[in-house]
């Protein structure tokens, strides 16, 4: 079985201040699930979207529904 994470980072939405902590919280998901202790994922198994539309996450999602999904 196939893993895929995908992370969602939305730092920047319009007409609210910004979120400079949630764009760093994706980059500690990031290098925590690279770490050891985060199971060792490979790079290519990992996507990280900035204020994606719902369009382009189900993409992602239907094109891994055979795979374990963490988002």
């Amino acid at each position: 079985m196939n893993r895929f994470a995908l992370i969602i980072e939305a730092s920047d939405v319009e007409g609210q201040t910004a979120l400079p902590g949630a764009k760093q919280d994706a980059i500690n998901w990031y290098n925590f699930l690279t770490s050891n202790a985060g199971g060792s994922w490979q790079k290519d198994e990992i996507k990280i979207l900035n204020k994606p539309s719902r369009t382009l996450v189900a993409c992602h999602l239907v094109d891994h529904r055979q795979d374990y999904c963490f988002v």
